[in-house]
């Protein structure tokens, strides 16, 4: 079976790049011709290792640089752009006839390519929801130049074979727009060293400075730990596009906060830490949550849309906090720090919660799913 993954590029060291790839690397691996379909990788490198046995195609057609230009000139590009992108993907369509393709929801102009393109062809497509229904959107012209979001149509949805959700709380989502949604968690590279140093003073936080991460949150909380803790430190690691405020804020202060750039080798990382703070407003999954726990690290995540539910057990291997509830949260992170006890029995259950997002659990859903392609 031939598949093939389009994606922007594969260059950014983050977690939707990360699964792309493992999953890639395994089904290759498995008996399955793969193809990583790319159109703004150019000569950079991956950001994660790519086997051998995936083949990888870049369509040469970049996007990015637009940013530069004025708002007319950036919308008159962006049509020369789609248009030759879409004259190259129909050709890359038309010679290599794959049997399946699947993108995400971060681009929705290649949902109305693959709208047009894939059923002349008689060739299925699949969306793999990596942001939730709830906070994708589809950029028209005027609204990609306004920066302007609404949500996807029914016009361009009307086509996708299927939807894989990450949560069932997602899939309740698109289900309300699409017919066929399957509920397939991410498949998880767990560390193999669950000994973490669970009676250190660091805690951690792993993922972009972005909205999505609540980091006034975080600075709440964390500055109330600081008040009553301040032999304790966290550890952040991460880049984007709030990461200059974010040291703004923290500048001259003593919070005990500690910035790192982001980490090749963030297991590592985690082995050395507490346990791991997640403050996100929305999350489709939580990689970080499992990555954590499969090295022995309770969490404390908010309860917001949708991942972390799924994935923490209440009180068992981590802490599940009402969404928003800064002074609740606090709370259980000092429960935490006063509790060693509870770190190691807590940790210990972590790593069980883990490995059910292992390679081999989640992927044979995945293999079962494929042979069901017409």
């Amino acid at each position: 079976m031939k598949i093939v993954y389009l994606f922007p590029h594969y260059a950014q060291k983050a977690g939707t790049e990360r699964i792309l790839i493992d999953k890639m690397n395994w089904l290759s691996n498995h008996n399955y011709e793969v193809i990583a379909l790319s159109y703004e990788q150019g000569d950079h490198p991956f950001a994660f290792p790519l086997s051998d046995k995936v083949k990888h195609v870049d369509l040469d057609v970049r996007f990015f640089p637009l940013y530069k230009y004025s708002s007319f000139k950036r919308l008159v590009l962006t049509l020369v752009l789609r248009q030759r992108l879409l004259s190259r993907l129909r050709t890359f369509l038309q010679q290599q006839r794959p049997d399946l393709v699947i993108c995400t929801t971060y681009n929705p102009f290649e949902i109305d390519m693959l709208s047009e393109l894939c059923p002349s062809l008689k060739i299925p497509f699949w969306i793999e929801s990596h942001c939730t229904y709830l906070e994708s959107y589809s950029a028209d012209m005027l609204s990609l130049v306004l920066k302007r979001k609404r949500q996807f149509t029914s016009h361009q949805l009307a086509r996708v074979s299927k939807v894989i959700a990450l949560t069932e709380g997602d899939a309740i989502e698109w289900r309300k727009v699409v017919g066929q949604v399957k509920v397939i968690p991410n498949m998880v590279s767990l560390s193999q060293n669950s000994k973490s140093m669970r009676d250190t003073q660091h805690a951690i936080f792993v993922g972009r400075f972005a909205d999505q991460k609540g980091l006034p949150d975080l600075l709440k909380i964390w500055s109330k730990v600081h008040q009553n803790y301040p032999e304790w430190q966290l550890d952040m690691y991460g880049t984007g596009p709030l990461k200059g405020w974010f040291l703004q804020e923290i500048s001259n202060k003593d919070l005990g906060i500690v910035v790192h750039e982001p980490d090749a080798n963030i297991m590592d990382r985690y082995l050395e830490s507490a346990f791991l703070l997640l403050t996100s407003v929305y999350e489709p999954f939580g990689l970080v949550l499992v990555e954590a726990m499969s090295c022995g690290l309770p969490v404390v995540a908010f309860n917001c849309p949708y991942g972390p539910a799924d994935i923490i057990s209440d009180g068992v291997d981590g802490f599940l906090i009402n969404n928003r509830d800064i002074d609740a949260f606090a709370e259980r992170v000092y429960q935490l720090i006063r509790d060693k006890e509870m770190r190691q029995k807590m940790g210990k259950e972590a790593v069980k919660s883990a490995h059910r997002y292992s390679a081999e659990n989640v992927m044979p859903i995945w293999n079962k799913l494929f042979e069901s392609v017409d």
